[in-house]
């Protein structure tokens, strides 16, 4: 749906572009509101949602577990205490068989090489589980990490998006203590050469 106008609570005029099916809003570096501001949009037409999940080529991309589609896991609420008693919760994937996946269906506005970080946790023990991680059926990352019994986020390495697009990204864990591991989410950064 093309946009007519963008304003700042209703009132400040804000310049925007479109291109491509990405819309680029300039907004004012701090927030005139001290709560929340609203930016309203002028729209030719009805609003047509796209779901898809977006990748900024500028900015780095944090992608819960709960935005993959799993095979071979499942992905639930976990809780667990903190110190002073304070309880924390959040979806994670768990339950890890053979052959397990998790994919991820990201739309990229730029192509370039990008930084992938795992945020997960592991048994008790400091085991290590071996990652596969594959960007639209060819393997792209190989990696090990001993993880700890918080959540962390550990590096995997850089990958090539050849494109811009829809771009399927698919980790399973391949070796190690697989039944023990918990992942959270996925962190995309760009690199830049």
């Amino acid at each position: 749906t093309a946009v007519k106008s963008a304003r700042l609570n209703g009132e400040k005029k804000l310049r925007f572009n479109s291109k491509d099916g990405w819309l680029c809003i300039e907004v004012p570096p701090a927030r005139p509101e001290p709560f929340a501001s609203v930016i309203e949009l002028d729209l030719n037409g009805a609003i047509e949602v796209d779901g898809s999940l977006a990748v900024d080529p500028s900015k780095t991309t944090v992608v819960p577990v709960e935005f993959a589609s799993a095979e071979g896991c499942a992905i639930k609420k976990s809780g667990w205490i903190e110190k002073f008693g304070e309880w924390k919760t959040r979806n994670v994937a768990l339950d890890f068989n053979e052959g397990a996946t998790l994919t991820w269906s990201m739309d990229f506005k730029e192509p370039g090489v990008y930084n992938i970080d795992l945020e997960y946790l592991g048994a008790e023990n400091d085991e290590w589980v071996e990652w596969h991680m594959s960007v639209d059926g060819k393997e792209a990352l190989i990696d090990q990490h001993g993880a700890t019994v918080a959540y962390a986020w550990y590096p995997l390495g850089w990958v090539s998006v050849n494109s811009p697009g829809i771009h399927s990204f698919m980790l399973t864990p391949a070796k190690g203590d697989i039944p023990a591991a918990r992942v959270a989410a996925m962190r995309i950064t760009p690199v830049n050469l």
